[in-house]
């Protein structure tokens, strides 16, 4: 009798770690899903002001493509005018939030 009340306290216990277990993975998983949420939240905020900002400035983005990744923004696509390069990078640069740019904009080649 003595036997059968250890291995029924064995298993009531491990059932327990397990489920305490669990619902620390489940905490966790669902934490990383809020930060994940939480960092494309800002990531897309901070794209649109530099999109703001730049059409602020009169530069023509229907080229650009704005990426934002943790402060890290990156300028892509094409502008018409040789000028809007410089300028697009330098008005970014200045948006809050913005804590690196990568300006890889190229001049726009008519008829293409």
């Amino acid at each position: 009798m003595n036997t059968y009340k250890i291995i029924v306290t064995s298993l009531l216990l491990m059932a327990v770690l397990t489920g305490v277990t669990t619902a620390q993975a489940n905490d966790s998983n669902t934490t990383a899903s809020v930060d994940k949420k939480a960092a494309r939240t800002a990531n897309s905020q901070l794209q649109r002001a530099v999109r703001s900002e730049l059409i602020k400035r009169k530069i023509d983005i229907s080229g650009v493509r704005v990426v934002a990744r943790n402060g890290s923004v990156t300028l892509v696509g094409t502008v018409k005018d040789e000028r809007q390069i410089a300028l697009a990078g330098d008005s970014a640069d200045t948006v809050p939030g913005v804590q690196s740019l990568k300006n890889n904009l190229t001049l726009r080649v008519e008829g293409h």
